[in-house]
């Protein structure tokens, strides 16, 4: 901490006066208490051993350097004069004027004078952008950047080099003051104000806020800092009551944002963030922080004194905005101001949000891209029901990238504009309202309805829409991982693109701009699809390099294309071009995130010494870079340089850095490393004794052995071995865990198929289908030989999931063609189902012919449940006719058999009653009389009704009793449920373990008749934290939805239960449950 940081935080003015330095030391102690504030106390302690230090130096005269009289010296001496002075230093010309002089064009001395200048800029950097400007084409700051880096620190020339591109935030013109006032101080009390602000620290802000007055020095930016300091101190008041109840108190909320900075020239454009170094003032929110704005929780009254601290700040901004009317700095900071004070009074909107709306309006006008206000219009615009209005804002901040929390907002809002969508798109046979849906779809990761969807649209588009529509299916199928389809479909969008281009009639300069981007788009996504694809195939790296090379325009827009070419190098092992395109990054554009890639090179190359210099270069610019970390230890452990390795970790730890690779490295410091054939071994004991366990649903061999498997990983931390925890993980329903040891896997190798595959299935236990399906599909992309063929027909469950059967019964007739006759009764179940989904029965009929030809009681069974699925109520019951008939007669002659022929010994035939009698009592639900239905439940339990196998067939049952009104026979049936529930309970082996929704029906049923609804309501509740069960493939859990229905009905609230109903069968129309609430409750009607 310097001594000038010390005083600002002291709260006073730079002194010798150790008194005075006691005494404010003292008065902080009153409001800076250790216990609560430990970190505050530690700096407000620092700050005053540093003031200390410097009140007991001696006041020696300070040395005088000798003057340089050289002619570039007396030249800078000039520099001084102008820069000292307020006036002249943002005077354009009066800087021209020095630059004009002989001296700066002679040969002997121009060098010198620039060199100097640089010096003297090192400590002496505040100046407006046209200075900056000027600048740069007379010390070629930016154009020879990488030289200067030579010369000078990294962190300076970033810093003038950003100052050259992005110019400064601050307005000069606008400072009021004398000309000789310290003003390089009042901007480091602004610049520290802003940050102190940024950490929540307001007593410190405010501490600068008071220094920056006292120099008699007047700028906006500390008016606004100033208005902030207020503004937050209110909220903090606001805030009081809730104090003790809560953890955190005393923060702001979540989402403030601090105003308090002038718009960097990229970020009103959308582009780019301020230099490494400064604090960006009025940008992005920073990472992880909502966009919303903070204030108290509703409900909370807003204080006297709350009050008027906000309203005090919103005076010093209105008296801001009135005497600069047309500052969009000023006008941007009220705006934010008014943002995060809305809604303070009373948990509502005391009309500072809609005041703010107005602001940010008025800056989209002046400039339609800017980012923060196109931010905050979009929520505006989403609490007040205007998608389509908060949709277009949206658009506008994607184009410059966007955090999590915002693309949640933006996937609410386009929920609702699809709900208005899909409504017109019944109601429309138009193509517009599918197009638009098909976008909506693309933006909102729905990637594979966006896909079905384009499908059915293309005949009903004019020609003029053909480029458009091409667009979106390369955009569709590049994010489904459907990466030759995209390519096909982007040369097709690239020809309609020129063919478009070609025969434009008029002349639209914006409407030329956005095809020519386009086009670009078109070789970025081949660029994308062949750097995947090369994986697979390494030429395809080739044809990458070329697409991305095509498209170099020799400006910024170049970075993320020449970042990719790089790592494309790499992958190719091309080193040297690596290396080369890594240093035309850091060289022309100061993109340091390119020493990763060669670090890369370096790391493939097993060249140690480039790995440590590249790996610590990324580590000064990104502490939190995890591989860096690794590369380093790994060098540091293989060259057993231990206090090197052991100084890496501990950094790692210091930035929050965690890595199971970095745990391994630390592991194997001291143990000494097993042979793979004794991991072997190991390994497939430990699946023998612990995985097989787990997978039965023993979740203390999950505790017992991933300590186990741990020391295994660290032996060998690679992505073998990290698939292998994942999967243990994911036995034991632990998704998160699974997930990140998954995606470490792709992180050391990004094609690894068994990694993909498995994060795939994570996704989907946790109801992420198009997750799910985009991952599968790479996992078959870079599938080996010992890759089962049912990736297949797992990814054909993913698109029953999904709603696509079409689809789902492709990708099963793959896997059928693969595995030839090695296929299960499950497979065919599956297969005859999407079918039915489809409406071709025929198929399907067939399909369970062919599966159950040996088998015709479990036929019967098939056709019957396909027969009430579809509705065909005719056929239905003519095979529960055939059914008994076979079942009546087949009794009789084996009675007849018994009597004529009681010595001859046959093979009994299994026949199932329960299964007759419960499949009839489906149709009956389905198509006849309640009491029909409720009799053939009740000779159901009397004929072979196995209670401890059968519990699905009584779940059934206290089903059809609920819905037809019986309660005696409904109590008798959902009392052998609890039965069941309460044997299961005391073996501690989970029958349902991995189908823990169907579990969850089978709880509700058995409580309904002696619970109180509160009781219901909890175990529904509980189906939010289940995952779905892992061979389910319908859309919505059948056996949830139903009972949710039927609890809605007990609740009396029978128009949201038809609601609910309708929905449900618009989603899947063949859903027994459903059509079996229709037929009783609703009558058919629904």
């Amino acid at each position: 901490m310097n001594y000038t940081e010390s005083f600002i935080i002291l709260g006073i003015d730079i002194t010798k006066d150790e008194r005075a330095i006691r005494n404010a030391y003292r008065q902080k102690l009153t409001v800076t208490n250790p216990e609560d504030n430990p970190e505050g106390f530690k700096r407000l302690r620092s700050a005053y051993d540093t003031a200390c230090k410097y009140a007991k130096e001696p006041e020696e005269a300070p040395e005088e350097k000798p003057r340089d009289t050289t002619p570039s010296g007396l030249w800078l001496e000039k520099a001084v004069e102008i820069y000292r002075n307020i006036r002249t230093r943002q005077d354009v010309e009066c800087w021209k004027a020095l630059f004009n002089e002989d001296v700066f064009f002679s040969i002997e001395e121009e060098e010198n004078c620039r060199m100097k200048l640089l010096g003297y800029l090192t400590e002496h950097f505040k100046l407006p952008t046209a200075v900056w400007k000027l600048f740069d084409q007379k010390l070629s700051i930016v154009s020879d950047a990488k030289t200067l880096r030579e010369k000078f620190p990294l962190n300076f020339v970033h810093y003038i080099v950003g100052r050259c591109e992005r110019g400064e935030d601050l307005e000069f013109s606008q400072f009021e003051g004398a000309e000789d006032a310290d003003y390089d101080l009042f901007l480091e009390y602004y610049d520290r104000c802003w940050q102190a602000l940024q950490e929540k620290n307001l007593e410190e802000a405010e501490n600068c806020v008071r220094s920056a007055d006292a120099l008699g020095i007047r700028h906006p930016v500390m008016e606004i800092s100033r208005a902030n300091v207020l503004a937050r101190k209110g909220l903090m008041e606001a805030r009081k009551p809730m104090e003790g109840e809560q953890s955190g108190e005393g923060k702001p909320s979540e989402g403030e944002q601090s105003g308090g900075g002038k718009l960097s020239e990229g970020e009103q454009s959308g582009e780019g963030k301020s230099s490494e170094g400064e604090p960006s003032r009025g940008g992005k929110p920073s990472e992880g922080e909502p966009s919303g704005g903070g204030k108290p929780s509703e409900g909370e009254a807003l204080s006297g004194e709350a009050k008027e601290y906000i309203e005090e700040a919103v005076r010093i901004m209105e008296s801001e905005r009135e005497k600069y009317p047309g500052d969009a700095m000023i006008c941007y900071n009220f705006a934010e101001l008014l943002w995060m004070t809305g809604g303070a009074e009373n948990g509502e909107d005391n009309g500072y949000r809609s005041r703010a709306a107005g602001l940010y309006e008025e800056l989209k006008a002046d400039n339609d891209a800017h980012y923060m206000a196109n931010i905050r219009l979009t929520e505006w615009y989403y609490t007040q029901k205007q998608y389509r209005k908060a949709k277009k804002c949206a658009e506008k901040v994607l184009a410059s990238g966007s955090d999590d929390a915002f693309l949640d907002l933006l996937a609410r809002i386009n929920e609702e504009i699809e709900k208005e969508l899909e409504v017109s798109c019944r109601e429309n046979p138009g193509w517009e309202p599918r197009l638009e849906l098909c976008w909506c779809y693309l933006q909102d990761g729905k990637i594979a309805r966006g896909i079905q969807l384009a499908g059915k649209l293309e005949k009903l588009l004019p020609p003029e829409k053909e480029a458009e529509y091409k667009g979106l299916l390369s955009k569709l199928y590049v994010e489904q991982g459907e990466y030759e389809e995209a390519i096909a479909q982007t040369f097709q969008w690239e020809a309609a693109l020129e063919e478009k281009l070609k025969n434009r009639q008029k002349p639209d300069e914006k409407e030329e701009k956005r095809d020519r981007d386009r086009l670009r788009q078109a070789h970025l996504i081949r660029m994308q699809c062949y750097h995947n694809l090369g994986f697979r195939e390494k030429e395809k790296f080739t044809l990458a390099v070329r697409e991305g090379e095509s498209i170099l325009a020799g400006t910024v827009k170049d970075v993320g294309i020449l970042l990719e070419i790089a790592q494309i190098y790499s992958e190719m092992d091309e080193y040297e071009l690596c290396q080369e395109t890594a240093a035309r990054l850091v060289d022309e554009y100061q993109i340091f995130a390119a020493y990763a890639s060669s670090m890369e090179a370096y790391r493939r190359q097993l060249n140690a010494g480039g790995v440590v210099r590249t790996a610590s270069i990324c580590l000064r610019y990104f502490p939190n870079y995890a591989k860096a970390y690794e590369y380093l230890a790994k060098v540091y452990l293989d060259l057993r340089r231990r206090e090197d390795l052991e100084k890496v970790l501990a950094d790692a730890e210091k930035n929050g850095v965690r890595s199971p690779i970095l745990e391994a490295y630390a592991f194997q410091m001291d143990h000494e490393v097993i042979d793979i054939g004794t991991l072997n071994v190991r390994l497939k004991n430990f699946r023998d004794v612990f995985f097989k366990q787990v997978e039965k649903g023993d979740r203390s061999f999950y505790e017992k052995g991933l300590p186990i498997l741990t020391e295994y990983l660290y032996y060998y931390p690679d992505d073998f071995m990290l698939v292998e925890r994942a999967i243990f993980h994911r036995a034991a329903h632990h998704l998160e865990e699974a997930r990140a040891d998954f995606e470490k896997a792709l992180y050391l190798n990004p094609v690894n198929p068994y990694a993909l595959n498995g994060l795939s299935f994570v996704y989907k236990y946790q109801g992420d289908y198009e997750k799910a399906l985009f991952f599968m599909k790479k996992a078959i992309l870079y599938m080996d030989q010992e890759m089962s063929p049912v990736i297949y027909a797992d990814m054909g469950n993913l698109y029953a999931l999904l709603g696509i059967c079409d689809k789902a019964v492709e990708a099963y007739r793959k896997y059928e063609s693969l595995a030839g006759e090695n296929r299960s009764n499950w497979f065919g179940d599956n297969l005859a189902e999407f079918y039915l989904r489809m409406g071709q029965i025929g198929e399907a009929e067939a399909v369970y012919g062919k599966y159950y030809k040996k088998n015709k009681w479990l036929r019967y069974e098939k056709l019957v449940g396909l027969y009430n699925a579809a509705g065909d109520r005719e056929k239905a019951r003519r095979t529960i006719g055939e059914w008994g008939w076979e079942l009546h007669s087949g009794n009789i002659r084996r009675v007849v058999k018994g009597v004529l022929a009681p010595a001859v010994q046959s093979k009994p035939e299994v026949v199932s009653y329960p299964d007759y009698y419960c499949s009839k009592g489906w149709v009956e639900l389905l198509f006849g009389k309640k009491s029909a239905a409720l009799a053939a439940f009740d000779k159901m339990f009397r004929n072979g009704l196995v209670e401890s196998s059968m519990e699905g067939k009584i779940c059934d049952a206290v089903f059809a009793c609920i819905l037809c009104g019986d309660e005696k026979r409904g109590r008798k049936y959902a009392r052998r449920l609890q039965e069941w529930l309460k044997v299961e309970q005391a073996a501690g082996k989970p029958k349902y373990y991995n189908r823990e929704k169907a579990h969850l029906q089978m709880e509700f049923l058995a409580a309904y008749y002696t619970e109180d609804t509160e009781k219901l309501q909890e175990i529904l509740d509980r189906e939010s934290k289940c995952e779905i069960c892992h061979f389910c493939n319908h859309p919505r859990c059948r056996e949830m939805e139903g009972v949710r229905i039927l609890f809605l009905l007990r609740m009396g609230r029978r128009e949201e239960a038809r609601e609910r109903l309708r929905r449900n069968l618009e989603v899947q129309p063949w859903d027994e449950y459903m059509l079996a609430v229709r037929h009783v409750a609703f009558q058919d009607v629904c």
